[in-house]
């Protein structure tokens, strides 16, 4: 029902978009710097000379990734300028929806109390019935035991098409109780404090890793 609401235009497609490829020195040199890695390197010039390729690659793996940002900018600012557009389009059927919304479930409240009135009144007349049969009791009269309840249905101007369901949840309501399987390392705010200069945090060994560095 929705899309029948709507007139949806074809996007333009960019065609023959033309793609980063290796040149042929290019295919050539990753073509030997797999032999060099599908070897074991040894100490000294294969080492060095592994050490070079391995940053030769990683320089060339950024280069294609920042050419196809530069490539791809066009095409991200069109869909950024898009969505802007059918935003503005759709921002007031949005602010009616949250009308109708708000709406909807200010009735239903309504409706809610209206029934927590009702059954309300329904209690007091049975409680009114029980105080009188027990008076009947104490003056020796004989009395039906049982207590019809007292029905009140609900007039059909007051019910509510809204649908509610019960989902378990929870709530925090003392941390030292929790299992310990339960409980996450901030490793955001440990990094933060090992960064800035913490070398002792309770129960954390500190300590420095050596990480190879390329470029």
């Amino acid at each position: 029902m929705s899309t029948e609401l709507l007139k949806i235009p074809k996007l333009p497609r960019p065609e023959n978009m033309p793609m980063i490829e290796l040149n042929e020195d290019g295919k050539a040199y990753l073509e030997t710097a797999e032999k060099v890695a599908q070897n074991p390197i040894q100490p000294g010039s294969e080492l060095i000379i592994a050490n070079e390729y391995a940053n030769t690659i990683n320089r060339l793996v950024k280069a294609v990734d920042g050419q196809r940002l530069e490539s791809t900018k066009p095409m991200r600012d069109f869909l950024s300028e898009y969505k802007a557009a059918v935003d503005s389009k759709t921002e007031k059927a949005t602010e009616i929806f949250k009308q109708l919304k708000d709406g909807i479930f200010e009735c239903d409240r309504k409706i809610q109390v209206a029934h927590q009135e009702e059954n309300k009144k329904a209690e007091a007349e049975e409680d009114r019935r029980r105080k009188i049969q027990e008076s009947h009791k104490e003056r020796g009269h004989e009395v039906k035991e049982d207590i019809t309840p007292v029905v009140r249905p609900i007039s059909p101007d007051i019910t509510s098409p809204i649908k509610w369901r019960k989902d378990w949840t929870w709530k925090l309501t003392d941390v030292d109780k929790i299992p310990r399987e339960y409980l996450v390392i901030d490793t955001v705010a440990i990094n933060k404090d090992v960064k800035g200069g913490a070398r002792e945090i309770p129960g954390i060994e500190i300590f420095q890793k050596k990480t190879q560095v390329h470029g």
